[in-house]
């Protein structure tokens, strides 16, 4: 019985390990789109708190550094997605 329990418990870890392209692409879909919309919120909102007091080149900067951030985590998402399965 522990045995049958164990090849169980090692089937459910490989089949989560071994995810199908079209689910992954449809996971990290909705994961790009939900961290760019809640990053979107909250870039806005941290540079305004901190930028507001400062002059308009200061602020460009401040918010040109902002709207290229995003692409590093965006990045890694789109790696994931992009990964072949094993």
């Amino acid at each position: 019985m522990a045995r049958l329990t164990e090849v169980t418990a090692q089937s459910e870890a490989t089949m989560l390990a071994v995810m199908h392209p079209r689910t992954r692409k449809l996971i990290g879909s909705i994961a790009l789109v939900l961290f760019v919309a809640l990053y979107m919120v909250v870039a806005m909102e941290v540079t305004t708190i901190f930028l507001s007091g400062s002059s308009g080149l200061v602020q460009a900067v401040g918010y040109a550094v902002a709207g290229l951030i995003w692409i590093v985590p965006a990045g890694a998402i789109i790696w994931w997605m992009a990964k072949p399965s094993p």
